[in-house]
């Protein structure tokens, strides 16, 4: 129910978002709050691609329905790879606990990965 009632609220928001930019004169809205303002900024953002890859930690419970994208919008930015790691619970959850110490103990693994990996890279690179 909190996903929907999450969802629902974005699209209005996107909706008043639209007709605000199509308006020739300006509309009165409500102050902003961080939500709103981040929902602004990220449709100026248009990312480059990464050289290098990248790790997403993915809650599972995700929105349902054809414009939903498995990589979160993601896809096509990373030239190497983008491993993807799905976490039990939904956005708010994966960090609380419990599901926190799992999305702890994942990151320790991915980042030691790492470290391992450009560790021999540096190593091979000076002999």
């Amino acid at each position: 129910m909190k996903q929907l009632r999450v969802g629902f609220n974005r699209i209005l928001w996107m909706i008043s978002d639209r007709k605000q930019r199509r308006s020739t004169k300006q509309v009165k809205t409500e102050s902003p709050d961080a939500s709103k303002a981040v929902y602004v900024a990220a449709r100026a953002y248009f990312p480059k691609t990464y050289p290098g890859r990248a790790v997403l930690f993915r809650c599972e419970a995700q929105p349902m329905g054809p414009c939903c994208d498995p990589q979160l919008g993601w896809s096509g930015l990373f030239l190497d790879s983008l491993k993807i790691i799905e976490m039990p619970g939904d956005h708010d959850d994966m960090f609380q606990l419990p599901h926190v110490d799992l999305l702890a103990r994942e990151m320790d693994q991915v980042l030691d990965e790492a470290f391992r990996q450009h560790s021999s890279a540096v190593t091979v690179g000076t002999d």
